[in-house]
């Protein structure tokens, strides 16, 4: 079901226009922003409680109904509200879409999307709200050490690392139970019982913007915000539109959003040009800085740590036998595929195939093998340990993808992973490989791939 939201903002007995009304007072650039978004009432079936593409902002209607069982209505309400939009600037539907664990990235967009929440909340604080106007529920996902700085892609992979840390950790922990007949295991304190609860500055802030809330999270299960609400999604183009068609018509407006907050900055109008930044670094894909650490990680998840163990620890300490590590002491053959057509940026060639040298010499490879990639494949040769990849790589012609992917898996049969530096412009209507994938899009759409991983290049 889905119709289109229209409201009376006199109504000032309607939550919705109240959570509106709060929207405007407190976070003036969101609600610009908001006014651009086709609003829609949808059900259960497109959305538990509100989800956005950017372009579009649903709003589940029983959602409403359900928040007044809550300790805050109108605070509840606005949260969401807020929480959507600013998804929408900055452009999280397009951006997450690529990514290959989505649960992770709407884990990272929230931690990003939280903590702007949170600055709002509390310079709404200092100017005189005696409370926050957009209050946290208990399991928001919030943590400004682990946010910092980080574009969405960036904290994305820094989870997805960790996640697999600790996959890793608990593999290796020994199957054991009480009562084993070992003092030192039998004596070992169990999981669970009680946690004690965080302390410090950090801890002090949270609890003061959260608030009350004993209740509300049970009665909002994935609410936005948690890490467990899948609220963004990606634009589908209509009306002889591409992707890539929408996916500037919502930079377009996310743009004139940040440039509407500069003029005020500069007037010293509104509440909220001081977020103007944010709004900018956090609307933009990553820097070379950034891609290049994206792909120092993407090579390292294909290595887990214990690779290159001489035995395997979780045998030794459950059983004392010694027996080989996981996986032996290779993990594979690394391709690095380069389109070298005309449109080629050679610097970035040449900073990848830096980062190409690093895996060979510091992670368990068999080898690396330099492909050049135009409408044919020519092997500029296989690389081992020990060995120097080269710093640039001859150039020109047209782009064929598909020829590199079944060169690999004719002729590596151990490929851990195909790293593909392009402009991605070609024909992709071809079958996915059953190695992992990665995309170097350097004109900055990763969104136009339709499998594997991708990272976008900011030329700006």
């Amino acid at each position: 079901m889905i119709k289109e939201i229209t409201i009376d903002m006199t109504a000032l007995d309607d939550p919705f226009v109240r959570a509106v009304r709060r929207v405007q007072r407190w976070a003036d650039f969101a609600f610009r922003r908001m006014l651009a978004l086709d609003w829609r009432w949808v059900d259960d079936s497109i959305s538990k409680w509100g989800s956005t593409d950017g372009l579009v902002l649903n709003i589940n209607e029983q959602a409403i109904n359900r928040l007044t069982e809550t300790s805050d209505p109108g605070g509840r309400l606005a949260f969401l509200l807020l929480h959507e939009i600013l998804h929408a600037q900055l452009n999280h539907g397009v951006r997450l879409a690529p990514l290959a664990d989505h649960s992770t990235a709407n884990e990272a967009a929230d931690y990003i999307v939280n903590d702007i929440i949170h600055e709002i909340n509390m310079e709404a604080m200092r100017l005189g709200a005696v409370e926050p106007p957009f209050p946290f529920i208990d399991g928001i996902l919030w943590d400004p050490d682990l946010s910092g700085d980080k574009s969405v892609e960036a904290l994305y992979y820094e989870l997805v690392r960790s996640k697999q840390q600790q996959q890793q950790q608990q593999e290796q922990q020994p199957q054991t139970q009480p009562g084993t007949g070992d003092p030192l295991l039998d004596a070992a304190p169990q999981s669970g019982g009680d946690t004690p609860p965080p302390s410090g500055p950090v801890s002090e802030s949270l609890t003061k913007q959260t608030g009350d809330s004993t209740g509300d999270a049970a009665i909002m299960p994935n609410f936005p915000g948690t890490g467990k609400g899948d609220d963004t999604f990606e634009p589908t183009p209509e009306g002889g539109q591409t992707l890539e068609d929408v996916t500037r018509e919502i930079d377009r407006i996310n743009e004139q959003v940040v440039v509407d907050e500069s003029w005020n900055r500069a007037a010293g109008i509104g509440n909220s040009g001081k977020f103007n930044d944010t709004l900018l670094e956090q609307g933009k894909p990553d820097s070379m800085g950034n891609w290049l650490q994206r792909v120092q990680e993407w090579f390292r998840d294909r290595s887990p740590n214990g690779w290159k163990n001489p035995i395997s620890i979780p045998v030794y300490l459950s059983s004392g036998t010694v027996t080989p590590g996981r996986g032996g002491d290779s993990i594979g053959t690394f391709v690095l595929a380069f389109d070298v057509s005309g449109s080629v940026n050679k610097q970035y060639i040449s900073n990848f195939l830096a980062e190409g040298q690093r895996a060979l010499d510091d992670l368990p490879l068999t080898s690396v093998v330099v492909l050049a990639c135009n409408r044919d494949v020519k092997v500029i040769g296989e690389f081992f340990p020990g060995d120097t990849l080269p710093d640039t790589i001859p150039t020109g012609g047209g782009t064929r993808f598909e020829p590199a992917f079944r060169w690999a898996e004719e002729n590596v049969p151990d490929c851990a992973g195909l790293v593909y530096m392009t402009d991605g412009r070609g024909k992709k209507d071809f079958r996915a490989p059953e190695f992992p994938v990665l995309w170097i899009d350097w004109t900055c759409r990763p969104h136009q791939f339709p499998w594997g991983e991708a990272v976008g290049i900011n030329q700006a």
